[in-house]
C-alpha cells in the first residue's frame, strides 16, 4: 500500500474520502467553532453521501433551543452541565447536541429504503477571537449512535495558535472522529502540542451497557447498526475485523451462496488468542459491518461456547483460524479439545473452512490435522480464495505522532 498523500491546504483528503466511501451518514450540530470542519467535509467529493444536515448554533438562543429538554450530563467530571452561557462549552452540551443530532438523522432518513447507518455529531467550543479571553481555549466533540457516545475534550495551550489554527485543530478531530464513527480504522489521531490536553471517553448506551455487564449476553446489531431482538442468522463469519476488508465481505457472500442461508459477522470481545477488546474499540470495529450485513457481538472465546449459545450455527473460518480451533493448548489438552468439539456437535454446530494464504503458502482444510471422527464437523468452502489479510492492511497504516 502506498503512503497516504499529504494534506493540501490542511484538508485530510484521504481520510475524508474513506469516510465518504462508507454508507454512514451524519447530522452535525456545532456552536462556537466548527465552520472549518464543515467546509472540509464538503471539500472532498462525496460529502452528499455522508452529510445529512449541519447546523451552526451560534446565537445563545439557537443553542438553548437545540438543548431544550436535554437531560443533565452523566457526571463524568468533564463538563459543567447542559446549559448556555459559561456552561455551554462542556462535554455534557456536546453529548446532548450529538444525541439530538442522531435523533434528527433518524427523522431525515425515515423515508429512505433502507435508512442506512447514521450517527450524530455535536461540538461546542470557545477558542481564540479578536479580544483576549480570561478562560481556557477548549472544545468538546461528541459522536452518538445506538451503542453510545464517544467524547473528545480538547484544551489548547493558550496563545500557541491563532483562531485559524485552533479551528484547524478542531476540524482535524471532527474528520477523525467522524471516520471512527463510520468504522474507518487506520487513521492516526491528530497530532497535537505537548502542552495541549486531549482526552477521549466513551459512554455506552443502555443496550450496550447491559450487554457488557452480562458475560453470557449476545448483542445482535442489524444492518443499520441498531440493536435487534431477532435471533442471529444461521451462518456467522467470525473474526476480530482489525480491520474488516473486502476479503471478509467476499467470504460472507460466498458462504451465503454455498449454503443458501443468510450470513452475519460475529465479533467476540473475548478471544482465546488475544487480549480482551476495549468496548469503545469494539464499537468502531462493529461499525465496519453496517450497511453490509448484521453483526453479532458476544463474550464467548471458544467456538464450543458459541455453538451452545447459537445452536445450529455454521461458523465460517479461514484455514488459519480453523487451525487454531484444533490446537489443544486453547482447551487444556487433547482430551479437552475433543470434549469441546463434541459440544459443538451436540449443539448442531459446524465449521465451513475457506482456503487462506499465509507464510507457508495457500492452505485449505485438507492441510489441517482434523481427527477422523471429528471430520464431519468441518467442510470446505469450494472455489474461494482471497489473499488479502488484515495484517497486510495494518502494515500500511500511519503511526501516531505529535507536532
Amino acid at each position: 500500500m502506498s503512503a497516504p498523500e499529504p494534506p493540501l491546504g490542511g484538508v485530510p483528503r484521504d481520510a475524508l474520502a474513506r469516510l465518504h466511501a462508507t454508507p454512514h451518514r451524519t447530522v452535525f450540530a456545532f456552536a462556537g467553532a466548527g465552520s472549518l470542519a464543515l467546509a472540509w467535509l464538503h471539500a472532498v467529493g462525496g460529502s452528499s453521501r455522508t452529510l445529512l444536515e449541519a447546523t451552526d448554533h451560534y446565537h445563545p438562543a439557537s443553542l438553548a433551543g437545540a438543548l431544550a429538554g436535554a437531560p443533565e450530563g452523566e457526571g463524568d467530571g468533564m463538563g459543567d452541565g447542559v446549559g448556555v452561557g459559561d456552561g455551554a462549552v462542556s462535554a455534557d452540551v456536546a453529548r446532548a447536541l450529538a444525541r439530538r443530532a442522531a435523533d434528527r438523522a433518524d427523522v431525515l432518513t425515515a423515508g429512505d429504503d433502507p435508512p442506512g447507518p447514521r450517527f450524530g455529531m455535536g461540538l461546542t467550543a470557545t477558542i481564540a477571537t479578536d479580544r483576549p479571553k480570561r478562560g481556557e481555549h477548549r472544545a468538546f466533540l461528541a459522536a452518538a449512535d445506538a451503542l453510545g457516545v464517544a467524547t473528545t475534550a480538547l484544551r489548547f495551550a493558550k496563545g500557541a495558535r491563532d483562531r485559524a489554527g485552533e479551528e484547524a485543530m478542531i476540524a482535524r478531530w471532527v474528520a477523525y472522529q467522524a471516520g471512527r464513527q463510520a468504522g474507518v480504522l487506520g487513521e492516526a489521531p491528530p497530532a497535537h502540542r505537548e502542552d495541549d490536553d486531549v482526552a477521549t471517553t466513551f459512554t455506552p448506551s443502555a443496550a450496550y451497557a447491559a450487554f457488557l455487564q452480562d458475560g453470557d449476553a449476545t448483542l445482535l446489531l442489524d444492518v443499520d447498526g441498531r440493536p435487534s431482538d431477532a435471533p442471529p442468522p444461521p451462518v456467522l463469519v467470525s473474526g476480530s475485523f482489525h480491520p474488516m476488508h473486502q476479503g471478509h465481505r467476499d467470504l460472507a457472500a460466498a458462504a451465503e451462496a454455498h449454503l443458501g442461508l443468510p450470513a452475519a459477522y460475529e465479533l467476540p470481545l473475548v478471544n482465546a488468542d488475544k487480549a480482551p477488546m476495549d468496548p469503545g474499540d469494539a464499537r468502531v470495529r462493529a461499525a465496519q459491518a453496517y450497511g453490509d450485513r448484521p453483526i453479532v457481538l458476544g463474550h464467548a472465546a471458544l467456538f464450543s461456547d458459541k455453538a451452545e449459545a447459537w445452536p445450529g450455527t455454521t461458523f465460517v473460518l479461514g484455514a488459519d483460524t480453523a487451525r487454531r480451533v484444533l490446537e489443544p493448548r486453547f482447551y487444556g489438552g487433547p482430551d479437552a479439545l475433543r470434549a469441546a468439539l463434541e459440544r459443538v456437535r451436540a449443539a448442531d454446530g459446524r465449521f465451513l473452512v475457506a482456503g487462506r494464504a499465509g507464510d507457508g503458502g495457500f492452505r485449505t482444510l485438507d492441510d489441517l490435522a482434523v481427527p477422523g471422527d471429528l471430520r464431519d464437523l468441518f467442510a470446505p468452502l469450494p472455489n474461494f480464495r482471497v489473499d488479502l489479510s488484515s495484517t497486510a492492511v495494518r502494515a500500511g497504516w500511519p503511526l501516531d505522532g505529535r507536532d
